[in-house]
C-alpha cells in the first residue's frame, strides 16, 4: 500500500500543477483521458483503476473547488492486464472522439512506449506515476510527464554505493523472467560497459524464478553457496521475502556473522511503512 500511497501522492500533486495552473483563467472546463486497466486480475493490482481512481477524483474536486477549473475525466479503459494494443486502440479512439486535452495513464511501462509516441505525435501531455522502466532515450517522448522514479537512475544509484567504499567487483542475484528485475540487470550491465564504470566488474551473476504463486522455484541455497564462492559483495535485485529468505540461508550457513560479506538489496519504499506485511513472518530472525 505505501508504494499505491506514493504513486497517488505524486500523481495528485502533478496533476494539479500541471492541469490547475497553467490553464488559462478564462477557459474552465476540459477532457482528459484516462488510460488504464479497470482491475488487474494478473499481475500489478496496486495500480488499476479500482485503486488509482480515488486519487483522480480527490484531484478533480480540488481542481473544481479550489481551481475552478472543471476536468471531465474521458474513460479509456481496458481488462484484466496490461495490453499494447489496447493502449493505443483506446488513446487512438479518445483522440479522433473527443477534444482530448492530456491523457493521464496508462502505468504498464509497455503500454506507456507505445501510446507515449502517440502522444508525443499529437503534442498531447502525457501524465503517468510509473513507466519506470522504459529505456528509451527521454527526449523520445517530448510529451511524457513521468513522476516515477527512473530505472536507470536506480542502477546508478547501486554502483554509486559501492563506489563509496571502493567495492568495484561485486556478484549479482536477480529474478529471471520478471520485466522489472530483468531490466534493472540489463541497465546495470550496460553502465558498466561506459568509461564513466570502467572500474567495475561483475565477477559473476546468479538468476532465480519463482511461480505465479510467489513459490521461488530455483534452489537458493545453491544460488547462495555458488555466488558467495566467487565474490564478497552481493548485490540482490529481488522482492524483500526472496531476499530474507536468501540472508537467512546465509546467517544459518554463518556468512552474515563473519563481517567477510556485504550484502545489498535496493528497498524504493521502507518495508516497515507497509504495516500488515511485516519482515519477520513470525520467525525472530
Amino acid at each position: 500500500m505505501c508504494k499505491v500511497n506514493a504513486f497517488r501522492t505524486l500523481l495528485f500533486n502533478s496533476l494539479l500543477v500541471y492541469f490547475c495552473f497553467s490553464l488559462v483563467d478564462t477557459i474552465n472546463e476540459f477532457n482528459v483521458g484516462i488510460l488504464m486497466v479497470r482491475r488487474y486480475i494478473f499481475d500489478a493490482v496496486r495500480f488499476d483503476l479500482v485503486h488509482i481512481g480515488p486519487a483522480l477524483d480527490i484531484a478533480r474536486e480540488t481542481c473544481l473547488y479550489e481551481m475552478k477549473i472543471k476536468l471531465n475525466f474521458v474513460k479509456g479503459y481496458y481488462e484484466q492486464t496490461c495490453n499494447k494494443t489496447q493502449a493505443l486502440g483506446k488513446a487512438s479512439d479518445l483522440l479522433k472522439a473527443e477534444r482530448i486535452i492530456a491523457f493521464i495513464g496508462p502505468a504498464c511501462s509497455d503500454d506507456l512506449k507505445v501510446v507515449g509516441h502517440l502522444a508525443t505525435y499529437n503534442d498531447v501531455p502525457l501524465l503517468t506515476g510509473l513507466g519506470d522502466i522504459i529505456v528509451n532515450e527521454r527526449s523520445d517522448y517530448s510529451s511524457l510527464i513521468r513522476v516515477s522514479y527512473d530505472i536507470k537512475d536506480e542502477a546508478r544509484a547501486i554502483l554509486a554505493f559501492l563506489s563509496r567504499f571502493d567495492w568495484y567487483n561485486f556478484g549479482l542475484i536477480y529474478r529471471y523472467e520478471d520485466v522489472y528485475y530483468d531490466s534493472f540487470a540489463s541497465q546495470i550491465f550496460k553502465l558498466l560497459l561506459m568509461d564513466e564504470y570502467k572500474n567495475f566488474q561483475c565477477l559473476c551473476k546468479q538468476t532465480y524464478s519463482r511461480s505465479l504463486n510467489k513459490t521461488i522455484l530455483t534452489n537458493v541455497e545453491s544460488v547462495i553457496d555458488s555466488i558467495t564462492k566467487c565474490s564478497r559483495i552481493i548485490v540482490i535485485l529481488g522482492g524483500d521475502k526472496d531476499v530474507r529468505q536468501m540472508l537467512l540461508i546465509a546467517h544459518r550457513k554463518g556468512i552474515t556473522s563473519t563481517g567477510d560479506y556485504a550484502f545489498i538489496y535496493t528497498e524504493l519504499i521502507e518495508n516497515e511503512a507497509k504495516g500488515a506485511t511485516p519482515w519477520e513472518t513470525g520467525i525472530r530472525k
